[in-house]
Formats: C-alpha cells, sequence, structure tokens
C-alpha cells in the first residue's frame, strides 16, 4: 500500500462480517407418543414463478406453476383456479416442463389453466409451465395468481408471480431512490473493471455527500473499489428508449470532496447504442461494445480538480439520430490506474437523470400595462379648397380660421359643422371625418380633420345679340346662366327670330344661375 494509505481516505469498502467454521448442532427430533410414530396427514403447497422478472418485446413469457404434496398423506379433492393475464397479442399454450394433467383452456384473453387430477400422492408434486409470444403492442406487466382448495386436512393456499414485457419508451425520470430495484425500470449495469473489485454501482452514501434532490441518499454511487487496482469500467444503462433528434438527457454529478493533501480524480463518460434494447458494453474494461457513439466525457485527462466537487447539471441533446431508431444512453465509470492502491478514481454520485423531449420554451413575459390615457386629447382642424367657409363644434370652442386646435376631455364626443360662405361651397371631409354631413369624433386619442371649400362657378353673360333664340338659350346655360325673361317686338325682317338686344351686357360677371332677359325680333310690323 502506498504511501497515504487509501484506506485511510477511503471508507466504502464493507465491514468484515463475523463467521463461524463450525455448525450447529442438530437438534434431536422428538417422538410425539412413546413407541408409536406420529400420524399421517398430507399437505398440498402451490408455488408460481415467472420464467424471467421482464422480458423484450417480440420474446416469450412465460410462467411456471407448482403443486406438491408434502405431507405424509395422500391429498383429494385438489381444485386449481388459475386465471392467466390477457393483453394484446398474448396466446398462452402448454410450454416445456409441464406434466400431464395440465391443459390450457379458453380462448385469448380469458384463458385459464386447469388440472384435471384430484388427488396427490404423499411427497408428489405436478408442474404446468404455460408460454406465450409478445408483439409490439404487448409491453406492460403480466400478473399471475392460482390458488388451489383440497380436502382438509390439506387446506388451502395462493400464488402469484409477475413478468413485465419491456417496449421502448419515449421519456425516462430516475432519481435513485431504491438502485437495487432499478432493473425492474430495465435499467441495466454491468461491471468490466479489470480486475473486478468489490464494488459496482450502489445506493449513495450519505457519509460522503448527501443526494441533489429527495432523501439524503437518493442518487446511485460508484467508487474506487470497482477495481482491484486497474482499469474501472463499470457501466450503469438507461432503460430502451426511442430516439430522435433533439431530444435531451438532463443529469446531475458530483465527485466526493478529496481529502488533502491528494485527490484522486475521477471520469464519467456519456454514451449511445441505437442498436434497440442492445445491453451490449463489451467484455473487457477497454471495450464499449454497441456504445460507439460518445456524448460526454468529464475529464478525459484525469487531472485534479476538474470533476464537479458539487452537484452539477450537465444537458445534452440527440442529433444525427437516424429515423424510427430505439437504443440506450450510457453512463460509463471509467478510469485508468484505479483501485485502492491507484492514483486514481475515489467515489462519484449520479442523480435526477431525466431524458426526453426539451421543455417547452417559458412564455413570453406578459405585455407592460398601457399607461393611463391623457386627461385632454387635442382636435386640430383645418380648412382647405378655392372657397371659404366656418367650423364650429359642440361642445363650442372649434371656431377659427385656416387652421385652429382645441383640447377636449378624454373621451368627450364632440360634433363639427362646416358651413361655405356665400359663393362657396362645402365638398366634404378629410381625415378623422369623412362625408358631407356633420362629423362626430370621440376624443379618445388626438384628433384632426380637414374641410374642403370651393368657389361656385360664376354666371359670366355671354353675347348673343344676333343668335337665333335657340342657340342663345345654350350658350346662356353654358356660360353658368339662366335665361330669364324674353321679349318680342317688331324688327327687320332679316332679324326675326333672332335676339336683338339682352341684358344684362355681354361680359358682365354675376352669380351662378344670374337671369339674362332677351328681346327677339318678330320682323316688320304688318
Amino acid at each position: 500500500m502506498r504511501a497515504g494509505s487509501p484506506a485511510t481516505r477511503r471508507t466504502c469498502s464493507p465491514k468484515a462480517r463475523r463467521t463461524s467454521t463450525t455448525a450447529p448442532a442438530a437438534r434431536p427430533i422428538r417422538s410425539t407418543s412413546a413407541g408409536s410414530p406420529p400420524p399421517s396427514s398430507p399437505s398440498v403447497v402451490i408455488n408460481k414463478k415467472a420464467d424471467a422478472r421482464v422480458a423484450l418485446r417480440g420474446n416469450q413469457i412465460g410462467f411456471t406453476g407448482t403443486i406438491a404434496n408434502v405431507g405424509t398423506a395422500q391429498a383429494t379433492g385438489i381444485n386449481v383456479t388459475d386465471n392467466l393475464p390477457g393483453g394484446p397479442g398474448i396466446a398462452w399454450s402448454l410450454g416445456p416442463g409441464t406434466d400431464g394433467g395440465w391443459t390450457v383452456a379458453g380462448s385469448p384473453p380469458s384463458q385459464h389453466l386447469v388440472y384435471d387430477g384430484t388427488a396427490l400422492a404423499a411427497g408428489a408434486k405436478t408442474h404446468a409451465h404455460v408460454v406465450s409470444n409478445t408483439t409490439d403492442n404487448s409491453c406492460g406487466l403480466y400478473a399471475n395468481a392460482a390458488s388451489f382448495t383440497a380436502d382438509s386436512p390439506a387446506g388451502s393456499g395462493s400464488s402469484s408471480a409477475e413478468t413485465t414485457v419491456i417496449c421502448p419508451v419515449s421519456s425516462a425520470t430516475e432519481g435513485f431512490d431504491d438502485v437495487a430495484s432499478l432493473a425492474e425500470s430495465d435499467w441495466y449495469m454491468q461491471n468490466n473493471s479489470d480486475p473486478l473489485g468489490s464494488t459496482g454501482w450502489h445506493q449513495g452514501d450519505l457519509i460522503r455527500f448527501a443526494g441533489h434532490d429527495g432523501a439524503s441518499d437518493s442518487y446511485i454511487a460508484a467508487d474506487y473499489l470497482n477495481t482491484a487496482d486497474g482499469t474501472i469500467s463499470n457501466w450503469l444503462l438507461t432503460p430502451w428508449l426511442t430516439l430522435q433528434n433533439g431530444e435531451q438527457l438532463t443529469f446531475w454529478t458530483r465527485a466526493s470532496t478529496p481529502q488533502p493533501p491528494t485527490e484522486y480524480p475521477d471520469r464519467l463518460q456519456v454514451l449511445l447504442s441505437t442498436n434497440g434494447a442492445s445491453t451490449n458494453v463489451g467484455t473487457n474494461a477497454d471495450g464499449v461494445g454497441d456504445f460507439t457513439t460518445l456524448l460526454l466525457d468529464v475529464d478525459p485527462a484525469l487531472l485534479p480538480g476538474v470533476y464537479p466537487k458539487v452537484w452539477t447539471r450537465y444537458t445534452l441533446t440527440l442529433s444525427g439520430i437516424p429515423p424510427s431508431s430505439t437504443g440506450r444512453l450510457a453512463f460509463r465509470y471509467y478510469v485508468t490506474n484505479g483501485g485502492p492502491d491507484g492514483t486514481n478514481s475515489d467515489y462519484i454520485g449520479i442523480d435526477s437523470v431525466s431524458f426526453g423531449a426539451p421543455p417547452p420554451p417559458p412564455p413570453p413575459p406578459p405585455p407592460p400595462p398601457p399607461p393611463p390615457p391623457p386627461l385632454f386629447q387635442t382636435l386640430t382642424i383645418g380648412k382647405s379648397g378655392t372657397g371659404t367657409g366656418t367650423i364650429t363644434s359642440s361642445p363650442a370652442g372649434i371656431d377659427c380660421g385656416p387652421v385652429c386646435s382645441l383640447e377636449f376631455g378624454h373621451g368627450a364626443s364632440v360634433q363639427l359643422s362646416a358651413r361655405a360662405a356665400p359663393g362657396s361651397s362645402f365638398t366634404g371631409w378629410s381625415g378623422d371625418c369623412s362625408g358631407t354631413a356633420t362629423c362626430m369624433l370621440s376624443m379618445t386619442n388626438d384628433r384632426s380633420a380637414t374641410a374642403t371649400f370651393a368657389l361656385q362657378p360664376r354666371c359670366v353673360v355671354p353675347k348673343v345679340v344676333g343668335l337665333t333664340l335657340k342657340r342663345a338659350k345654350t350658350r346662356i346655360v353654358k356660360a353658368r346662366c339662366k335665361v330669364g325673361r324674353v321679349a318680342r317686338k317688331t324688327s327687320a325682317k332679316t332679324k326675326k327670330g333672332r335676339v336683338v338686344a339682352q341684358k344684362p351686357k355681354p361680359g358682365k360677371r354675376l352669380a351662378k344661375d344670374a337671369k339674362v332677359n332677351l328681346i327677339v325680333g318678330k320682323g316688320p310690323r304688318r
């Protein structure tokens, strides 16, 4: 043992158990009565056992039931009740090792095991082995309970067993509350250290440090005693998983706080296999079997101070995964020159493992509340066009020139009216108002509106003297005037039917539709 005495700084070795090399003497059998043997009687027992605790989908599952008479006389009146578990793809039949007198009755999923016999000799037993294939849909737990009754004094009894058909799961979480029961959840452990040590993966030691979450010892640990001075290669495999790009493995790990003056570095790898339910991790300390993809290597150079000494979270994201892949992820405690006298390896823990789709992103923060509305809103009025007019408001306040503005209380209703000046016309609103009617505005915001006025067209009196009455009327209308009174008077023969006089005179500018009076010649007097 090298200087520093690893035995003193490492406290994981199991305590020696007291052993005895001398077997205790057998107790003498007491007779029930002097000179006469005890009375004979039957005693029947039943036992149910699963072929395997777990089976991968597609593999066979089975149960063996045994009825035994462990008494000293024949048992009679035996009646067995054994309802076989049903499920998708499950169809039971008798398997190898079945004695005569047993049959499987019924049809899936309601099948039961029948024992045709009713008597069993002293010391005799009979076995029934039932088996079923499984499919991709057979995943789950199958529990088989059997019971019997027999004539007194053989009595009655029952026994049960369970098997689980394992299928790949899309997610998994593990807090390591009970490392001894991990296999029931399809976790797998194999220590390929060379030479093999006295420990493997085990329940966390609260003396070393407490778990990340849960009870103080609620984590899984590995240590320097995984090897007897050599290379540690200790594997911990997740359950069989469906694998997709973007899925994440998250876990927490830490090493033990070193005792001065020496630190013994630790190392942890995370590897991936896409070969289905395979647990092939090789057969020696350097092999990896089907786990050929390295996802993480914590302290690969085995340098002091690298492996975290407080619980630290790691998150790994899958990529490059072919479609429809299944496989397992593996934690590998991998330390060269480890063991009690090695320069490396001490003690690590793993806790709070989860695998599956990444959590959804947090929702965006709520938008900030809107600012309180202002006490007043501004109404701005403008005028445009060639004409003139006025704009007024109700409530009063707007009565202005080309541009004006006024503040009204927030939310107030304001009615705007436009009135054209003589010679102009109101042609409509623009902005927050439209149309030509009065405009109603709700002052929830600042508002603006523009009223457009246009000059009305004027009557420019045309010259119509000398024209026929018909042509004169047409010209007057085109000049935006109207034909007024038409009088007739005697005239030269050549001026009959023609305008001989007009009033107002040509070129006079008047309001639109002003009247132009005419005098039309009616020829010489007769």
